[in-house]
């Protein structure tokens, strides 16, 4: 029997029980060989005894180790001891989304767009990786003391193009959060997670599901037949750019449905810009951490930029070789690196305007505005809230997201 102070594998000391699942119970543990705090997933027992239960187990870890996001929890080791199977996985301390909802009723607007835009982060890192995660659900995703939210539990996620995701008559999933075809056991692709994550993001703004039922075939009745309630009821609490997102993401006929989560992640974002809803710098540094950079950037000398590219300048034209008359259709054009060095100034410029128009030009530059990283994080506090999404849009694009 697992319980605190038992070691499993003789090197997992359990301190105690996080929670359970279907599949298994989650516990705190320490590994005494890293000695480090872990989260350690034990497959109940009626379970391992289940060739079905273990194969899911034993592909979950495999799965869910291919993904590496800031936005998706990390899968350290698998591992058996007798008949006991258990998966290592990075401890979030904190708190899951489902849980906060109950705790708070519904959680402040910049909290919720927070959490939306960075699940879409890491479910888009998950589909990169060719993977559909098929459960999607707040009680899946763990917000840390820092606002960081991962994804989490990959126990029904499916590779594509691997058995499974066309096979026809199994359900499996919740049904409060299953597209039409899912609880229809029918064919999936990636577009089930996009009606699943509209759901998801509907319940962060509002605090309650937009289908429940009284059991789970009232639920899957409503799936099917009904249109969430997204200009009424419950949906009048959506902000006004946000409903139509949604309404898109939760279209019954997945063929009239957002195509991809990369869509819908840019969606929300731009839904996110036209709500203006500011977010504290913190909570912008938890939603658009920059990555960490190669080598420190010193401010007064920006280095090379990693690749030639050029900007419109509204500077004196270019030189034309030899003397030669240029056409009449060609641009003036500037290198990155005074570009970007003159930007880097402008982020410090006295007019907001100028700043965010400075934060606005480095976005476009993507990962050649490496150099500005330094100023762009301060810009996260900046006092005007347009300056602090322009750089927060900027750092995206610089880790290539």
């Amino acid at each position: 029997m697992t319980r605190a102070g038992s070691v499993i594998a003789g090197r997992y000391a359990i301190e105690a029980e996080l929670g359970h699942g279907g599949m298994g119970t989650v516990y705190r543990a320490h590994d005494r060989v890293l000695d480090e705090a872990v989260a350690l997933k034990v497959l109940r027992g009626d379970a391992a005894s289940a060739p079905e239960a273990v194969g899911r187990f034993r592909s979950e870890v495999k799965l869910a180790r291919r993904v590496r996001h800031r936005n998706v929890c990390a899968i350290h080791d698998y591992g058996e001891d007798g008949g006991l199977l258990f998966i290592a996985m990075e401890l979030v301390e904190g708190v899951d989304l489902r849980a906060l909802i109950h705790r708070q009723g519904t959680l402040p607007a910049e909290e919720a767009w927070s959490a939306a835009l960075q699940i879409a982060d890491g479910l888009a890192a998950i589909h990169e990786a060719g993977i559909m995660h098929r459960d999607l659900k707040t009680s899946n995703a763990m917000r840390d003391a820092a606002g960081v939210v991962r994804l989490m539990d990959f126990g029904i996620a499916k590779e594509w193009g691997k058995g499974g995701l066309t096979a026809v008559g199994r359900v499996v999933g919740t049904p409060e959060y299953m597209s039409p075809e899912q609880v229809r056991g029918g064919a999936l692709d990636f577009r089930t997670d996009v009606y699943s994550l509209g759901i998801l993001v509907f319940e962060l703004f509002t605090g309650v599901l937009p289908f429940t039922g009284a059991n789970p075939t009232d639920v899957v009745l409503k799936q099917l037949r009904e249109e969430p309630p997204l200009d009424a009821g419950p949906g009048a609490a959506l902000p006004p750019p946000l409903r139509e997102v949604l309404r898109r993401a939760l279209r019954k006929d997945r063929e009239q449905r957002t195509p991809g989560v990369e869509q819908l992640r840019g969606e929300l974002w731009q839904a996110w810009q036209q709500s203006a809803v500011a977010m504290p710098p913190e909570l912008l540094a938890a939603t658009f951490a920059p990555p960490p950079a190669e080598t420190p950037a010193p401010v007064e000398t920006p280095p090379p930029a990693p690749r030639a590219r050029v900007v419109p300048s509204p500077h004196a034209p270019a030189p034309v070789p030899n003397g030669a008359r240029a056409p009449d259709w060609e641009e003036e054009f500037e290198p990155a690196e005074p570009a970007v060095a003159r930007w880097r100034k402008s982020l410090s410029d006295p007019d907001p305007r100028r700043r965010f128009e400075a934060a606005n030009a480095l976005a476009e530059l993507g990962e050649a505005a490496r150099p500005a990283l330094p100023e762009l994080t301060r810009a996260l506090r900046d006092e005007a809230t347009f300056v602090r999404s322009a750089a927060a849009l900027a750092l995206k694009r610089l880790r290539g997201r």
